[in-house]
C-alpha cells in the first residue's frame, strides 16, 4: 500500500488547505472579538449529551503527577482532570479559569486573585484559596517570595519583582505544574514529588474511572464541574503500540481518533468518514547534547555536527515533507513575533564542518573514524526513539549524515519512555528527543529547558549570559523590550548549542466524523491545544443527532516541504494576540 502522496493528489490538496485555512483563520479572528480583554472562556453548551469516545493510543501514561510527567500525552489527561488560575484560550491569548477577578498592587509585585464559589473536587471537597496556597508551596517558583490566605476563596501574592503581566500569567498562573491539587489528598501522601497519582482527585471536567496498565484508560464526564458538564458520557483510550493496528481500528470504527505518523496520512486520505487534521505545532525536534561528557563539552565539535546535518533533506525525504526545516536558537522560524531571523545560522556545509573537526586537530583513523587529540574515539551510541518507523528512519538518516565527517553514531533504539529515563540519569552522550511547547510564547519553555535547574534541562546547560537575559526578560519595561530579550536569548542558545533542532513538525490527527460532532481544531498545537485531543474538543464533542450524508474525508492544512506560509498563516493569529495582551497589561491592570 502505498504511503505517498500523489502529484495530483497533492495539487487537490494544496487547493482544499487553502480553503480550510481560510476557514479556520476566520474562526479564530471571531473567537478573538468575542474574547477581547479578560473573559472565561468555555465552548457553546450543546443539547445531545450521551456516548462514549473511543481513542487509540500509541503510547500510555506512566503517571498523572505533574511534578514527575514526562510526557506529552500525559499532559491530555491531567488537563483534563485538573484546573489552574488561568488558562491558554483558542485565541492563545490567557483567560481566567478558577479566577474570578485580581488586582494588582500599583508597584506591580502583588497580586490579589479571587478564585469561583462553586468548584469542587471530584470527591465533593469544595476548592478553596488554602489549596491554591498549597498548590503554588509545591510547586516552589522561585517568582513567588510568599502568598497570604485572604479568605476562602481570595488568595495574595507577593512576587519577587514586578514581572510582566503576561508573565505572570502565562508562565504562572497558568503554568503546568500550577495545577490547583487538593490539600486534604497531597498533604498526606508522603513524598509529593514522586507520588504517582494514579487516582486523580481534581476540579477538572473529567474524572478518571478504570486505568488498567497496558491495556486501557477510562474517563467520565464530572457532573458537578464548575464550569459545565462535557456532552460526552466518557472516553476510553486503548493502548495500542502498533500503527497499522491503530490505522486499522479507525477505518473499522473501533476507534473515534488517533494521533496519525506522517507515513501513514496517504493511507487515511480518502477513507470515508475520516476526516485527517494536519496542525501546526510548536514541537521541537531535536538531538539533544550531554555537556557533562566530553566530547561533546565542546562547543566547536557541536558546531561541526550542525553543519553536518541536511535538515532540508531530512524533511523531505524522512518526513514526507510534513515539517519545516530545523533552525536553532529553540523558536520556530514560522514564528511572526518572537523568531530572531538573525541568529547564527548552521547551513548544511560538510566542508566547513570538517574545517573545524581538522583545526581541532582530531584526525581520521585508518577505518575512517575521528579520535580527539587526547585518543578519545568519535564514536558514540545514539539513543534513538522506536516508537514510530519514522523516528527510526530519521535516526539512521543521522547516523549516516555524520558518518560523513568522521563520527560514527550506533543508533539503539529504545521507547521514548527510557530515553527520557536515560537523559534524566545522565546516562546517554546524545539522543533524540523532542518537546511539545507549553505554550505559544516561547520563553514559558526556555524557563525549563535551559536555565540550571530547570525540570527538563537533562543536558547540563548553564549559561551566565541566557540567565541574566531570562531575568532581564521577566520584567520588561515595553514590549519591544520584552521581545528583543527572547531574540537575544535566542542568539545565545544558536551560538552555544546545547541541542541541534532538526525539524519542527506538525501534529496529525485522523477522526471519524459518522457518530460525534463538535471537534475543535486549534490554528496552532501546543501542550493545551494537542491536535483535536484539546480540553475544548472533549468538552464540546456531542453525538450526531440527525444522520447525514457523510463524504469522503478531508486534509485539513496538508505541508509543504520548502513553504513555510501556512505555519506563518496560523502562528500570527497567536503572535497578534500575545503582542496586545502584553501592550494592554502596560496600560491598564486588570480588575
Amino acid at each position: 500500500m502505498s504511503r505517498f502522496l500523489s502529484t495530483t493528489k497533492a495539487a487537490g490538496l494544496a487547493i482544499l488547505f487553502l480553503l480550510v485555512l481560510m476557514q479556520v483563520t476566520s474562526a479564530n479572528f471571531a473567537i478573538a472579538q468575542r474574547s477581547r480583554g479578560y473573559s472565561r472562556e468555555f465552548p457553546a453548551q450543546q443539547q445531545q449529551t450521551g456516548g462514549t469516545l473511543h481513542v487509540a493510543l500509541g503510547i500510555e501514561p506512566d503517571t498523572f503527577n505533574v511534578y514527575t510527567s514526562t510526557l506529552a500525552i500525559e499532559d491530555v489527561f491531567i488537563n483534563a482532570f485538573y484546573d489552574t488560575l488561568f488558562v491558554e484560550g483558542l485565541d492563545y491569548a490567557m483567560h481566567p479559569k478558577l479566577a474570578t477577578n485580581w488586582t494588582v498592587s500599583p508597584n506591580g509585585t502583588v497580586w490579589t486573585v479571587s478564585i469561583v464559589h462553586n468548584a469542587t473536587f471530584s470527591d465533593g471537597t469544595p476548592v478553596t484559596a488554602e489549596d491554591v496556597k498549597y498548590s503554588y508551596d509545591l510547586a516552589q517558583m522561585s517568582e513567588i517570595n510568599h502568598m497570604d490566605v485572604v479568605d476562602n476563596y481570595t488568595i495574595r501574592f507577593f512576587f519577587n519583582a514586578p514581572y510582566v503581566q503576561d508573565y505572570v500569567m502565562r508562565s504562572i498562573f497558568a503554568n503546568y505544574y500550577g495545577k490547583i491539587l487538593p490539600e486534604h489528598i497531597w498533604s498526606k501522601v508522603g513524598d509529593p514529588y514522586s507520588y504517582k497519582n494514579a487516582d486523580p482527585i481534581g476540579s477538572g471536567p473529567w474524572i478518571l474511572v478504570t486505568w488498567v496498565a497496558g491495556q486501557y484508560l477510562t474517563i467520565r464526564a464530572n457532573p458537578n464541574y464548575w464550569g459545565g458538564r462535557p456532552k460526552l458520557d466518557s472516553v476510553i483510550f486503548t493502548f495500542i503500540p502498533n500503527l497499522d493496528t491503530q490505522v486499522m481500528s479507525l477505518e473499522g470504527g473501533s476507534a473515534d481518533m488517533i494521533y496519525v505518523d506522517p507515513s501513514y496520512v496517504a493511507t487515511l486520505i480518502g477513507v470515508a468518514n475520516i476526516n485527517v487534521t494536519i496542525t501546526p505545532q510548536l514541537y521541537n525536534n531535536y538531538i539533544a547534547f550531554n555537556l557533562n561528557r566530553y566530547p561533546f563539552n565542546v562547543k566547536e565539535f557541536r558546531h561541526a555536527l550542525a553543519y553536518a546535518l541536511d535538515p532540508n533533506d531530512l524533511v523531505h525525504n524522512v518526513l514526507f515533507g510534513f515539517g519545516i526545516p530545523g533552525q536553532q536558537g529553540w523558536v520556530a522560524p514560522g514564528d511572526p513575533i518572537f523568531y530572531n531571523a538573525n541568529i547564527t545560522r548552521y547551513p548544511y556545509d560538510l566542508n566547513q564542518s570538517n574545517q573545524i573537526l581538522d583545526n581541532l586537530g582530531w584526525k581520521r583513523g585508518a577505518d575512517g573514524i575521528r579520535s580527539t587529540t587526547n585518543g578519545t574515539r568519535l564514536e558514540f551510541d545514539f539513543l534513538t526513539a522506536s516508537d514510530t518507523p519514522t523516528f527510526i528512519r530519521t535516526g539512521e538518516f543521522i547516523r549516516d549524515q555524520f558518518a560523513k565527517i568522521g563520527v560514527k553514531l550506533n543508533v539503539v533504539t529504545m521507547t521514548f519512555k527510557t530515553i527520557i529515563s536515560q537523559e534524566f540519569e545522565g546516562q546517554y552522550s546524545l539522543a533524540m528527543l523532542g518537546w511539545f511547547s507549553i505554550s505559544v510564547e516561547p520563553s514559558v519553555d526556555m524557563r525549563w529547558q535551559f536555565l540550571p535547574g530547570g525540570v527538563f534541562n537533562v543536558y547540563g546547560y548553564n549559561s551566565s549570559e541566557f540567565n541574566e537575559l531570562f531575568a532581564e526578560y521577566k520584567v520588561a519595561a515595553n514590549f519591544t523590550d520584552y521581545r528583543d530579550k527572547i531574540f537575544q536569548m535566542q542568539q545565545v542558545l544558536s551560538d552555544d548549542l546545547p541541542i541541534l533542532t532538526y525539524a519542527f513538525t506538525p501534529s496529525i490527527s485522523a477522526y471519524r466524523i459518522d457518530k460525534f460532532q463538535g471537534w475543535i481544531v486549534p490554528a496552532i498545537s501546543d501542550d493545551t491545544l494537542q491536535g483535536v485531543l484539546n480540553w475544548y474538543s472533549l468538552h464540546n464533542l456531542h453525538l450526531i443527532t440527525a444522520p447525514e450524508n457523510m463524504t469522503q474525508s478531508t486534509t485539513q492544512q496538508p505541508p509543504a516541504a520548502n513553504n513555510l506560509d501556512w505555519w506563518i498563516a496560523g502562528i500570527v493569529i497567536a503572535a497578534v494576540l500575545i503582542i496586545s495582551v502584553v501592550v494592554a497589561s502596560k496600560r491598564k491592570k486588570p480588575s
